[in-house]
């Protein structure tokens, strides 16, 4: 039985799996630059007859079963096997340039710690910021959540708006699993971004939910910084879940930041599952077998892993 307050093991899927079909959605668009004309023309990158999934699924999976191999968050085994695991040389996945060197100089030998300071590009690892979803259902507490949001970014990446970014999307997202209303959700991660533009992307998107859909769209469209962009595209989008899972996915694939569709997309479809209304599969999923093994290890460590004391504990020593 489930301790009050954490996701049951079917939520836990569907948070995954939200995550993955809304990534498939984005991946057309993240590779061609090119913008959906309504929600009706929304279609998802299929490859012999599946729907493909990028580098927010795998990153995701990843971290769900480092989550429940070590009853929380171990950033040497998270870079470890991220670095293993990454298929970096698959165009379609589209890992973030930052992410991909420090996960080969990982390869290479280079301890994780001084990776990060080893990379030489100055683009935000974005992928750092959708990988996120897992934190928000491992842990039972904001606190936790909202630092191991930002311990899992800071293992691959030494920038402090990503990190700061997924603290905000991962408390989000745990809000909204705890039932919070998504304006109250929405208001609760804005709390949680010390970076201003971050916060005001939030709180903005709180401001859209009784704006028409194109309203919604022009304003998360508006230019700005990629980290920011990217978390208000999709924030926007979860503001606009009523009108329907495609309709929000169209809002985070237009409105997200150049060449970051895909990551927009992935934390919509995870948020949007938060909610209780996930995405429905397109088509069979690449990436399905791979969700269901991180689901359920996840979801098996969530009781598995008993007493709130030891995961505060392994927590703090990270």
């Amino acid at each position: 039985m489930f301790a009050p307050g954490l996701p049951d093991p079917g939520r836990v899927r569907d948070v995954l799996l939200g995550l993955a079909v809304g990534e498939a959605y984005g991946l057309p668009y993240a590779l061609s630059g090119e913008r959906p004309r309504s929600p009706a023309s929304l279609e998802p990158l299929m490859l012999g007859g599946v729907a493909a999934y990028g580098a927010a699924t795998e990153q995701a999976a990843v971290l769900a079963a480092v989550l429940a191999d070590s009853c929380g968050f171990n950033p040497d085994l998270f870079a470890r096997r991220l670095s293993a695991a990454a298929d970096l040389e698959n165009p379609i996945r589209l890992y973030s340039l930052p992410t991909v060197e420090d996960l080969m100089l990982i390869r290479r030998g280079v301890p994780w710690g001084r990776a990060r300071s080893l990379v030489a590009s100055l683009e935000p690892a974005l992928d750092a910021v959708a990988r996120a979803a897992p934190v928000a259902l491992f842990y039972t507490k904001e606190r936790l959540v909202a630092e191991m949001a930002m311990a899992q970014a800071l293992a691959t990446t030494l920038d402090t708006r990503t990190a700061v970014a997924a603290r905000a999307y991962a408390v989000l997202l745990y809000h909204l699993l705890h039932g919070a209303p998504v304006e109250e959700a929405l208001e609760h991660a804005a709390s949680q971004a010390s970076k201003a533009s971050i916060r005001e992307a939030l709180l903005q998107a709180a401001e859209l939910a009784a704006e028409p859909l194109e309203t919604r769209l022009r304003v998360a469209s508006r230019p700005g910084d990629a980290v920011s962009g990217l978390l208000q595209a999709a924030a926007a989008a979860l503001a606009s879940a009523e009108q329907g899972a495609r309709e929000a996915l169209w809002i985070a694939v237009a409105a997200a930041p150049e060449g970051a569709a895909h990551l927009a997309a992935a934390m919509t479809g995870a948020l949007l599952a938060a909610t209780g209304a996930a995405p429905q599969p397109p088509a069979p999923l690449e990436a399905e077998a791979m969700i269901a093994a991180a689901s359920e290890r996840l979801a098996s460590a969530i009781t598995g892993c008993r007493g709130l004391e030891r995961r505060e504990a392994l927590a703090g020593s990270s």
